[in-house]
């Protein structure tokens, strides 16, 4: 499958991440990067992602790992900004915070007191998931969803029936059409996508799960996955 569809997908998004790094939709947004996908995709192509990101003086990025959920040392020196107090850890909700989280598909998330959710808390974050297996372009598709739901998380006005909702959901489905996923099959609701945003804990993992099981995984050659990766990078400049 020929990554122009996720790429597309990312494009597709340019206006809205334009507005979300200059402030227009947060006044700062976190984005909680996992070590793992470090080490998947190469430092030197996370480094390009993580500087891009916090070129904005709204954005801000924040290393963990899953085996080190209080904190991760970086054994790559990729260089992230002080943290505000705005985003310091007891004033994080899901509408400053997205935290992309790897998964294997299908996997059913538990409760959240147990150990696999590596002491993240889905209501004070948003959830993003991307496989961690063979899913090297996820990242990128995870980052665009993460940054639509922390603002609907922001608008509690809005509801299944919302444009920018309706919005969202429609070009996530149309990605995982696109990437092979059976549309007989594709039960994800624009309600699932309100309640990963706005839902309680309980919401929030019924929805992920079905999120997680649809995740659209295709595996992509280096040449690919480097195309994808600077095409990101160059929308996150541009903004």
């Amino acid at each position: 499958i020929s990554p122009e569809n996720l790429i597309t997908y990312i494009e597709d998004n340019e206006d809205f991440i334009r507005g979300s790094l200059l402030g227009e939709s947060f006044p700062g947004i976190l984005l909680r990067i996992p070590l793992e996908w470090v080490e998947h995709i190469g430092e030197d192509k996370a480094r390009d992602i993580i500087e891009a990101f916090q070129r904005s003086p709204h954005g801000f990025v924040e290393l963990y790992s899953l085996d080190r959920p209080e904190g991760a040392p970086d054994p790559y020196g990729l260089v992230t900004k002080p943290l505000p107090e705005a985003l310091s850890v007891p004033r994080r909700t899901r509408a400053n915070t997205v935290t992309l989280f790897p998964v294997l598909k299908g996997e059913a998330l538990p409760h959240s007191k147990n150990r696999r959710w590596a002491g993240e808390t889905p209501v004070k974050s948003i959830i993003s998931p991307f496989g961690l297996n063979f899913d090297q372009g996820g990242v990128a598709r995870s980052m665009v969803l993460g940054l639509r739901l922390a603002l609907i998380a922001a608008d509690t006005s809005m509801n299944e029936k919302s444009e920018f909702v309706m919005e969202t959901y429609r070009r996530y489905r149309e990605l995982c059409l696109q990437q092979g996923q059976d549309e007989k099959v594709f039960d994800l609701t624009p309600g699932d996508i309100v309640n990963m945003a706005q839902g309680d804990e309980r919401q929030v993992i019924f929805s992920l799960n079905k999120l997680i099981r649809l995740l659209p995984i295709v595996p992509y050659n280096h040449q690919e996955i480097s195309l994808i990766y600077e095409r990101l990078r160059e929308v996150l400049i541009r903004a």
